[in-house]
């Protein structure tokens, strides 16, 4: 059996089709999590929430502040590259992501990215 240029043209194209459907149903949405929706029933899960920093402090390259966003969570970021180190201002809305954690029975979002929001 033989394919002609134009067969296979047709074949490429119902493939990517395909293919960018597949892509479309199967990756994950990136969600939020509502700050206020956090419990300690929540550690251990990886969660990406959005907040404006308040009380930033950097201690040995490490970055310890609250994100606040009708509710406050305790964040852990340890030592994030000099990109990441950018985005740490007091006052600046950031998008944060990592693992819900207790430290001394407070709940902490031990941040493992932080992303500028575009205004």
């Amino acid at each position: 059996m033989q394919i002609n240029l134009e067969e296979t043209r047709k074949i490429a194209f119902a493939t990517a089709i395909i293919g960018f459907i597949a892509l479309v149903f199967f990756l994950p949405e990136e969600t939020y999590t509502p700050i206020e929706e956090i419990t300690a029933k929540n550690t251990g899960q990886k969660i990406r929430v959005l907040g404006t920093i308040e009380q930033l402090v950097l201690k040995n390259n490490n970055a310890f502040f609250e994100l606040k966003n009708n509710a406050t969570i305790s964040c852990a970021y340890f030592n994030p590259d000099t990109r990441q180190m950018v985005l740490l201002k007091e006052n600046q809305p950031i998008t944060a992501k990592g693992t819900i954690n207790l430290y001394d029975n407070k709940i902490q979002l031990l941040v493992e990215e932080v992303g500028k929001i575009d205004e």
